[in-house]
């Protein structure tokens, strides 16, 4: 081994996710705690950027609002008691 690291994943730019990508984000949040609009924000922001992927929505538990790629949560409201931000660390890594 010569010590090189491997390419690195990194979400690709804004507007070049094909449809069918088989990018699937399912949002899970709370709708008694108002976080519908959290939900709405989110997916018009990922629609906008990335219109190739799919984006859903699904009620949860109380204070929830959970995050799924592919079936793999990369973020909870429950775990980190807020929500994320535009400028969050991971955010591109999430949707290498």
């Amino acid at each position: 081994m010569s010590g090189e690291l491997g390419p690195t994943s990194v979400a690709p730019p804004p507007g070049e996710v094909e449809p069918g990508s088989g990018v699937h984000i399912v949002v899970e949040y709370c709708e008694p705690c108002g976080f519908e609009a959290t939900y709405l924000e989110l997916a018009s922001a990922v629609k906008e950027q990335y219109p190739g992927i799919e984006i859903e929505s699904r009620l949860g538990g109380t204070g929830a609002f959970e995050i799924e790629i592919n079936g793999q949560l990369v973020f909870s409201k429950l775990e980190n008691g807020g929500f994320p931000y535009e400028k969050d660390e991971g955010k591109d890594e999430v949707l290498s």
